[in-house]
């Protein structure tokens, strides 16, 4: 029984991961920490498989601090670098009325729209967002969808920006093989909550079966 249904063209996911760079030094290592600066935060980025770049705009200081503006794929996003940290009531009185908002450490970072695999991938690096709309349309992915993004761009050896999530709604498999077992493979009968997945590589559709959480990804092979 189908109970959610989004549809989502055009949208690419990207894999949720926490990166940091690690560049050896004399007889150890250093780390470019994602939280001291917008270059950090950049590389961090990078490395998670965003394409990035820096943006032309000039947004109005906020603070006493001028952003900095950041293309992380098509979406635009304002990096605030701050002297020192903040007090996070002064940065929610600051950014009131904003859709999304992450600080840590030297960084404010606000993002105006409502991918859901952005949202998911800032909150990986930087933590969840300390403001957030309550509106459920603009809640990022569940679970399932990324580890069904990890699970295909693996197998394939591509990357995870190469995937497009097209719909996902949820559905009760009638078995615990979420009704593609393989041969001699056998399955438990029972209703098993999880959810249906149209991903797109290329030119190429791949419906992906999960459970709810995405612990158990599986499709048909070609």
């Amino acid at each position: 029984m189908n109970r959610v249904s989004r549809q989502c063209p055009g949208v690419f996911i990207i894999l949720l991961s926490t990166c940091f760079v690690v560049v050896a030094c004399g007889g150890g290592v250093t780390t470019a920490d994602p939280f001291e600066s917008p270059a950090g935060f950049e590389a961090a980025l990078r490395q998670a498989g965003a394409v990035v770049r820096p943006g032309n705009e000039q947004g109005p200081p906020v603070l006493d601090i001028t952003p900095q503006s950041l293309y992380i794929g098509d979406e635009l996003v304002w990096v605030y670098p701050m002297k020192e940290p903040l007090d996070s009531s002064l940065v929610v009185e600051a950014f009131a009325g904003e859709p999304f908002v992450w600080t840590k450490d030297h960084l404010i970072v606000k993002y105006g729209g409502s991918e859901g695999g952005l949202i998911l991938l800032i909150d990986g690096i930087l933590g969840e967002a300390l403001i957030k709309p309550s509106a459920a349309g603009n809640e990022p992915y569940p679970p399932a969808i990324p580890a069904a993004i990890s699970k295909i761009s693996g197998t394939l050896g591509i990357e995870p920006s190469e995937v497009e999530v097209r719909t996902y709604a949820n559905q009760d498999w009638k078995d615990a093989c979420l009704e593609l077992s393989q041969p001699g493979e056998a399955c438990a009968q029972v209703i098993t909550p999880g959810w249906r997945i149209l991903l797109k590589v290329g030119a190429r559709e791949i419906e992906v079966h999960t459970d709810y959480l995405g612990e158990n990804v599986r499709w048909n092979a070609p």
